[in-house]
């Protein structure tokens, strides 16, 4: 079924709090999840976390990553989730209650962390920056919060840079600026290299990562294009049979097996020097 709802656009996970359905949300990242579990892995790995370090995770929604990266601190270190939905922090404390992990979770802003300087071994952020207006004042903040050597890793897609395998260019072009535009910061996944050498961060580096998805049903759980092309129709961004064409283009695709859809995602590193 489509998602009709886009929780990505620029007043969607900015603020769930006012959102008023907030289950929307909280489904969104479960989805979500399934589809970036190895682009989520790699940039695990590039924390290089052991038992006694402490881990901040940015932007932490339902603290499932939290969780995992408090797995590979344990039994002596701790991890803590920041996030500024009350709702979200609350989701994780139940999800998170039964773990016996050494992990915690805060309401915060992330343009304003809650914690000393020089204090985490670590710290990370998924999927966060494109909600963001001031990524840059974010990404300070983290690296204000890590002790010299400490890494940093954020993980983020770039939402101009989806490609849909459909018939019909000059429809799958405007529908895929017109959602890329509808989200606070799109273009965030290139912004990362300037960003992090902007922050003074050393041995920078940004390793793309295609995700590919082979359903219908799998583009609309981490981008639901499906649900925006009907508020392009609702909205006459988009004609109703142009819309309708497109869509039935891509569910016979999916029905044949042969639906194709990328995102390219970059996994950002620096260490404080």
């Amino acid at each position: 079924m489509p998602h009709s709802k886009n929780p990505l656009n620029a007043g969607g996970f900015s603020d769930v709090d006012a959102a008023g359905d907030t289950s929307t949300f909280v489904a969104y990242l479960d989805r979500a999840a399934r589809a970036v579990k190895n682009f989520r892995q790699i940039g695990d790995d590039l924390l290089q976390l052991s038992d006694g370090a402490r881990l901040l995770d940015v932007g932490c929604g339902t603290g499932d990553a939290t969780v995992s990266l408090a797995a590979r601190v344990s039994p002596s270190g701790f991890a803590v989730g920041v996030d500024s939905s009350e709702v979200m922090v609350t989701e994780a404390r139940k999800r998170s209650a039964a773990s016996g992990l050494p992990l915690e979770f805060k309401m915060a802003s992330a343009h304003e962390l809650p914690f000393p300087d020089n204090y985490f071994d670590a710290c990370t952020a998924e999927r966060l920056f494109v909600h963001l207006t001031e990524p840059g004042r974010v990404l300070a903040e983290m690296a204000r919060v890590l002790k010299p050597g400490g890494r940093l890793v954020v993980r983020e897609g770039d939402l101009d840079l989806v490609g849909i395998d459909a018939s019909d260019k000059v429809t799958t072009r405007a529908i895929a600026t017109f959602f890329a535009d509808s989200v606070r910061n799109g273009w965030a996944g290139r912004q990362l290299f300037r960003l992090f050498e902007a922050a003074k961060l050393a041995d920078v580096a940004l390793q793309p990562y295609p995700i590919t998805l082979t359903t219908l049903d799998g583009l609309n759980a981490l981008l639901p294009f499906e649900g925006t092309v009907q508020v392009m129709a609702q909205n006459g961004k988009l004609a109703r049979e142009a819309a309708s064409a497109w869509i039935a283009d891509l569910r016979e695709r999916d029905a044949a097996g042969r639906f194709f859809a990328c995102i390219l995602g970059f996994i950002a590193f620096g260490r404080k020097p």
